[in-house]
């Protein structure tokens, strides 16, 4: 999601885009939101309940462990995710003659960074849910 981000970020900084093609992505933004929370609950229902149990196994049961394995899980996927497109590439990630920027890669790791942020919310949500007093 990181990359489609930078890509329209990309968009609004070159001159000779006229607004038409600049609103364009703004079309694929639910359809983006919809495949990422797919994405997002499979790795939540799939990824996490291991790590998790390890951690009530072993007495780590407050809001830190769960705010640090949230943020953790989700930095290790996104960057897991854009090894794989960077390795093997894609029709939207297609080799070009130019490396990318510093700038590009800047980007790319704020956004990591922010996604793991939220990662780290969702963490304390369902540690919250789960350690609630019913």
């Amino acid at each position: 999601m990181g990359i489609a981000v930078s890509g329209v970020v990309h968009d609004f900084l070159d001159p000779g885009l006229r607004l038409g093609h600049v609103l364009v992505p703004f079309a694929v933004i639910p359809i983006v939101w919809i495949y990422a929370s797919m994405v997002w609950g499979l790795g939540l229902y799939a990824l996490a309940p291991i790590p998790w149990a390890v951690l009530d196994h072993f007495g780590f049961r407050s809001h830190r462990p769960a705010i640090i394995l949230g943020s953790g899980l989700t930095c290790a996927v996104c960057v897991a995710l854009r090894v794989m497109i960077w390795l093997h590439g894609s029709p939207s990630n297609a080799p070009s003659a130019h490396s990318p920027s510093l700038i590009d890669l800047a980007i790319e790791i704020a956004y990591i960074a922010a996604i793991s942020l939220i990662g780290g919310m969702v963490g304390l949500v369902v540690w919250r849910t789960a350690y609630r007093k019913v």
